[in-house]
C-alpha cells in the first residue's frame, strides 16, 4: 500500500525533508570537491637553492619528507593536509623581498613562513610580525634573531652562532693566545657573533686587539692586517665569512674564496701567507685542540 507524505505526521515529514536535503548537499559536494575530507594548510617557504649558501638543496627534500610523514599520520592534524609552497631565495634579501610579497599577496593564504639564510630570515621575520605570521627557520644562526622584541613571531630549529664562542675561547686558552685580530664580512650574523665573542674573551683575559671588516672586497682589510706592527703581539687572525658566492651569486671570485686563498693561515707575527701544507697543519691543530677541549 502506497503511503503519501501527506499521511505522515508533521514531525516525521520534517525529519525526512531535512535528511533528503542533507544527503543531496553531501552528494553534490562530494562530486565537486573529491578531497573535501581534509582541509589544506599552506606553508610558504624560501629555500636557498643557489647563491651564497645553497643549503636549500638539502633542506627542501627533508622538509618535503617531514610533511609527507605528518600528512600520513592520523594522530597529528587528522583533519588537515599540509602543503608546501616554496621559492628559491638565492640567500639574497633583495630577492627574498619580492618573493615574500608574492607569498603574502598570492592565494592561497599561508599560515607559516619558512626562511633559511640569516639575512633572509631577518627581513622576513621583521615583516611577518605586521601580519602576526609565525616564522620558523631551519638554517638561521644570527644571534640577532634571538631578540624577542624585534622578532616576536620568529622561531628556529638551528642554534645561534654564539653557541660556538665558548669553544673558541677554550681553543684560545689551549694554544695560549692572548691577543687576536679578526676579519669579518659586514653582515649582522658575523657582527653580532663577534660582539658576543669579544665579551667572552675579555672575561677570559684575552684581547681582541683589531677588528677588520669588509662588505664585498676583502683586499683592503687583509692589507691592513698584514701591515700591523709586529710589536702589537697579535698571535692569530680569525675569519668570519660566508661561503662561495658570499654576495648572493655563485662565482669563482667570491670574498670568501679570495680570503681563503690568500689569508687562511696568515700569521701576522711571522708574515707568512698560508699554503696547502700550512693549511693541513692548521687543520691538524684544530682537530687536536677540539679533541683536547672535548675531554675537559
Amino acid at each position: 500500500m502506497a503511503v503519501s507524505c501527506q499521511s505522515l505526521p508533521e514531525v516525521r515529514r520534517s525529519i525526512i525533508g531535512q535528511t533528503l536535503i542533507f544527503a543531496s548537499l553531501t552528494l553534490l559536494l562530494s562530486w565537486s570537491c573529491p578531497a573535501l575530507g581534509k582541509k589544506k594548510l599552506y606553508i610558504g617557504a624560501l629555500f636557498p637553492m643557489s647563491g651564497g649558501w645553497p643549503g636549500g638543496q638539502a633542506c627542501l627534500p627533508s622538509a618535503q619528507m617531514a610533511l609527507d610523514l605528518v600528512n600520513k599520520r592520523t594522530d597529528i592534524l587528522p583533519e588537515y593536509e599540509l602543503e608546501l609552497i616554496h621559492y628559491d631565495s638565492m640567500c639574497d634579501p633583495g630577492e627574498a623581498t619580492k618573493l615574500l610579497y608574492d607569498l603574502l599577496y598570492t592565494e592561497p593564504i599561508k599560515m607559516v613562513l619558512m626562511p633559511g639564510c640569516s639575512s633572509v630570515s631577518t627581513l622576513v621575520a621583521e615583516a611577518a610580525r605586521m601580519w602576526n605570521l609565525i616564522v620558523l627557520s631551519y638554517g638561521s644562526s644570527s644571534p640577532a634573531l634571538s631578540n624577542r622584541q624585534r622578532f616576536p613571531t620568529f622561531f628556529r630549529t638551528h642554534p645561534s652562532a654564539t653557541l660556538h664562542n665558548p669553544t673558541r675561547v677554550q681553543l684560545f686558552q689551549k694554544w695560549k693566545w692572548t691577543k687576536i685580530a679578526t676579519i669579518q664580512q659586514t653582515t649582522e650574523v658575523f657582527t653580532s657573533t663577534l660582539d658576543d665573542l669579544e665579551t667572552r674573551t675579555k672575561e677570559a683575559g684575552i684581547e681582541i686587539s683589531v677588528r677588520q671588516s669588509f662588505l664585498t672586497d676583502p683586499a683592503p682589510a687583509v692589507k691592513n692586517l698584514k701591515e700591523l706592527p709586529k710589536g702589537m703581539g697579535i698571535q692569530q687572525v680569525l675569519l668570519f665569512i660566508v661561503g662561495p658566492g658570499a654576495g648572493g651569486q655563485q662565482n669563482t671570485s667570491s670574498p670568501a674564496q679570495a680570503l681563503i686563498s690568500t689569508f687562511i693561515s696568515y700569521d701576522v707575527g711571522k708574515g707568512n701567507v698560508g699554503s696547502t701544507s700550512s693549511l693541513s697543519a692548521l687543520l691538524k691543530r684544530l682537530q687536536l685542540a677540539s679533541s683536547a677541549v672535548s675531554k675537559q
